[in-house]
């Protein structure tokens, strides 16, 4: 640890941030379809998220290496404000709006914070403290979307939005007191040539493999956060505070992910990693036959413990790497540009599975795509990523 105030402001920020859009993002895909939209233009609208944060990404990640990362994440909390004043007024041409803006706050604030709390860590307990860190940011992520239900069935299904957006006015305005928003910064097209930069994340052998995993893991997210909402509600007959319960399930393993963060520092960060991509693709493929509600509570929950080692060995191989090359933003950033890929063809294709084949096969298709691409980037992250930094 380099500046622990630093690290634990930043941690503080993201956390709550994650606390304010999970307390309505479990109800999206709901809320959506309540405008009568189908799945697959549910689908449609909702790959304008990742589509944002593959175009965009990785300047935000080399910028704020240049012009300071509270900059940019004061930024992204007023584009969240300025989204769900959107959301809250309910039409389909302002929720595509809406998500264009929010996709931009989830790159700002969560991606740039992450890279701020590795500013602060030293690579022999990078591992501990990132879990500590990701362990913090999923206790919001835990109880939001079970408050959010709540909220959503109790009163009014916009109520999570106005709750979420009062909060981030307060979060806005504790941050912006003493930061000011001059961007000294000479803007040139380099900043905005995100091909250059994709090209330079896959000139590095582990940033390949790393760029075949998060592809494959982020092609779950709309399947997770949008069609097993829906298939929830409409498959099993349950109320939208079902929907809360199992992405509660889902997320409970991640309050322990500072004891998977402290494996990272003895063990291989790499083999840790990718144990977690395959378990989370099997336990995907057979989520598929769960015969009941609860069986499929227990899948999530799987789900959760494959998810919790996967997202701290990955974040902690990269930030390794991204130290070494003193471009922490850089590597953060580009790597969400090239993972999001996978989200924004699974909204797209995986809309279209949803609604002519159901979601089960959706939930399959996901399942095995994973398994493969674990496969495929084997050859690229296990190797010599610890010998090169003993020889450095």
């Amino acid at each position: 640890m380099t500046h622990l105030k630093e690290y634990r402001q930043a941690t503080e920020i993201t956390a709550l941030f994650l606390f304010c859009i999970s307390l309505f993002h479990p109800i999206l895909g709901p809320y959506a379809k309540s405008l009568g939209l189908t799945e697959f233009q549910i689908g449609l609208m909702f790959a304008l998220f990742p589509l944002t944060l593959i175009l965009t990404c990785s300047t935000f990640g080399s910028l704020s290496d240049s012009i300071g990362r509270k900059k940019i994440i004061i930024l992204g909390i007023i584009m969240q404000i300025a989204g769900i004043i959107l959301y809250l007024i309910g039409k389909p041409y302002l929720i595509i709006i809406a998500r264009f803006l929010e996709a931009l706050a989830f790159g700002a604030v969560v991606f740039v914070g992450l890279a701020k709390i590795q500013d602060n860590l030293r690579s022999k307990t990078r591992g501990k403290y990132s879990g500590i860190t990701l362990s913090i940011m999923h206790i919001g992520t835990l109880i939001a979307p079970v408050a959010g239900g709540f909220l959503a069935d109790y009163w009014f299904i916009k109520a999570p939005f106005i709750f979420s957006m009062l909060a981030l006015l307060l979060m806005l305005w504790l941050i912006s007191i003493h930061e000011s928003l001059n961007l000294n910064h000479k803007f040139t097209r380099s900043d905005f040539n995100i091909f250059e930069k994709v090209r330079m994340f896959f000139s590095n052998k582990h940033l390949r493999g790393m760029g075949v995993l998060g592809i494959v893991m982020h092609a779950s997210v709309p399947l997770i956060y949008i069609f097993i909402p829906i298939y929830i509600v409409d498959h099993f007959g349950l109320s939208y505070r079902y929907v809360g319960y199992a992405l509660f399930a889902m997320h409970i393993f991640m309050l322990f992910q500072f004891f998977i963060g402290s494996l990272c520092d003895r063990l291989s960060k790499a083999k840790l990693m990718l144990f977690g991509v395959v378990t989370f693709g099997i336990f995907m493929f057979f989520l598929a036959w769960a015969p009941t509600y609860w069986f499929f509570i227990l899948g999530m929950f799987l789900l959760g413990i494959s998810l919790a080692f996967w997202n701290v060995a990955a974040w902690s191989f990269m930030a390794d790497i991204g130290a070494k090359m003193k471009r922490e933003g850089f590597v953060i950033g580009t790597y969400i540009s090239v993972a999001k890929i996978g989200s924004f063809f699974s909204f797209i294709f995986g809309g279209m599975l949803a609604q002519y084949y159901g979601v089960p096969v959706l939930m399959a298709v996901i399942g095995a795509l994973v398994i493969v691409g674990a496969i495929a980037a084997a050859f690229f992250v296990i190797g010599n990523h610890k010998k090169g930094r003993k020889k450095k």
